[in-house]
């Protein structure tokens, strides 16, 4: 008798029952197959059997099923919980697909059986290896030792792919969970910590994400000749929902947390980046050469919260002595303007003699320019004095509603009400330059005054020399 076959039936010891015995061997292979007892006009009657669901074997009953009527294609399936269902459309992707039936308007015409050994239903139940080694040798052509294909269909499901489980009662600090090698050569690995080292990665699409509650996220190893991070096209982004975005550590030379080599333009120099007390300190110097916030020009931004204030500070070389922080304008090859305005204790504007002055104060080496002048002068005064009307300085504040000088005795009336000349008082809410005008004007006005008693003045000696000489005449002599 060969292996594999069943049993001969003979006709001398029962065949009936040498025949439902060899039908029961098989029974497994009829799982919804088509049962003739139960099928007539358009229902279709199929066996039941059991199944593993994936977590239980299942026993599924003998049904049937009614088709519609008069269809070229109606699709026959079963899901992977052993429910039989019918479409017009097609075989659903998931579901295993089991006859392909033709109707009539009465009857069922004709069934193709698509029924292999229902891969999808009959899933292994859980099987416990203490190891499996998976030797393929030496091939000439792609052929995976290892390939898992599932689909996925339904959203409300979070579904694993493969799930490794791992219970560490006493491991070395460096085991891997999972190892890949080529050549003998790590290439990968994920240590059981959570550290996973790889020799290349290369995100081509979509982000890298790395969240853990581990005190270091990604750990990158490099030298001078082969960079840990090299970026040759687009953008290198760090980014968080909050918290530290970037930690970089050097216990070697802990003052240097971030070194840019090559020289910083016109320093000659590196630039190091450290931290203490929570401040960050840059040496040498910082170039900004692009734009860091909003425009194509370089900026250094500094973002404010609505409760804290940016600042810049400039920390002195020792205790008590003040930091002098100090903006410079300057060629691509380190010549150019200088020093434009250097903070210590006061400002100072370009080099001014005298240096600083104190806290509060500025000095400037030049003079203070408003639209392009060093000083706007009100000069309406003295055109409305000479000419009675403003042309030429009527664009100046103040001309629009210059009524012309006022008499002295207004004035007077004016200053003994308000204690305070007019364009002046405490709710004039002059600025140095708007006040300097309206000083100017009041200056200009109080020589107009002057001219108009010098011209009385005169007048008043030209009368009294003439009296002097009339009495003279008459013989009157004047002590």
């Amino acid at each position: 008798m060969a292996t594999g076959t069943i049993d001969t039936i003979f006709a001398s010891g029962s065949p009936e029952v040498q025949m439902n015995e060899a039908f029961v061997a098989v029974k497994p292979a009829g799982l919804f197959g088509n049962r003739g007892s139960t099928t007539t006009g358009l229902v279709f009657g199929y066996y039941g059997g059991v199944i593993w669901n994936g977590s239980a074997y299942e026993a599924i009953a003998d049904g049937t099923l009614t088709l519609d009527a008069s269809q070229a294609a109606v699709y026959i399936e079963v899901d992977s919980a052993g429910v039989v269902s019918k479409n017009l459309v097609g075989f659903t992707a998931g579901s295993t697909p089991l006859y392909l039936a033709t109707t009539s308007a009465t009857v069922i015409t004709a069934l193709t059986d698509y029924r292999t050994v229902l891969p999808q239903l009959a899933k292994f139940p859980a099987v416990t290896l203490e190891n499996l080694t998976i030797a393929s040798g030496t091939i000439t052509a792609s052929n995976p030792a290892l390939s898992i294909t599932q689909t996925w269909n339904d959203a409300g499901v979070t579904f694993v792919g493969a799930d490794t489980n791992i219970t560490v009662t006493a491991a070395a600090a460096a085991s891997l969970v999972e190892r890949w090698r080529v050549g003998g050569t790590e290439i990968l690995s994920l240590r059981k910590d959570g550290l996973l080292t790889a020799h290349t990665l290369t995100v081509s699409t979509g982000a890298l994400t790395v969240t853990s509650g581990q005190s270091r996220h990604i750990v990158l190893s490099g030298s001078a000749t082969s960079p840990a991070v090299s970026v040759t096209a687009g953008n290198l982004l760090l980014k968080t929902s909050g918290g530290t975005q970037v930690q970089i550590d050097n216990t070697a030379a802990a003052d240097r947390y971030l070194t840019i080599t090559g020289g910083v333009s016109g320093s000659g120099t590196n630039a190091t980046i450290g931290v203490s007390g929570g401040d960050v300190g840059v040496s040498a110097s910082l170039a900004i050469t692009g734009a860091l916030s909003g425009s194509a020009a370089s900026k250094l931004a500094l973002a404010q919260g609505s409760s804290a204030t940016s600042s810049v500070v400039a920390y002195g070389p020792n205790a008590g002595t003040v930091g002098i922080l100090q903006l410079e304008c300057k060629a691509s090859d380190g010549t150019g303007t200088g020093i434009v305005m250097k903070l210590q204790a006061g400002v100072q504007f370009g080099a001014p003699t005298g240096g600083d002055k104190g806290a509060g104060t500025a000095n400037f080496a030049g003079d203070i320019y408003k639209n392009n002048s060093a000083y706007t002068n009100p000069d309406y005064v003295l055109e409305h004095w000479a000419t009675g009307k403003i042309v030429k300085y009527a664009e100046k504040a103040g001309a629009a509603n210059y009524a012309g000088l006022l008499p002295l005795s207004d004035i007077e009336a004016f200053a003994r009400t308000n204690w305070h000349l007019p364009r002046f008082g405490q709710q004039a809410g002059h600025g140095a330059f708007s006040g300097g005008e309206a000083l100017l004007a009041s200056v200009e006005e109080a020589y107009l005054h002057l001219f108009d008693h010098e011209s009385r003045l005169a007048a008043l000696v030209a009368w009294k020399s003439r009296a002097e000489s009339a009495l003279v005449e008459r013989g009157i002599t004047i002590h």
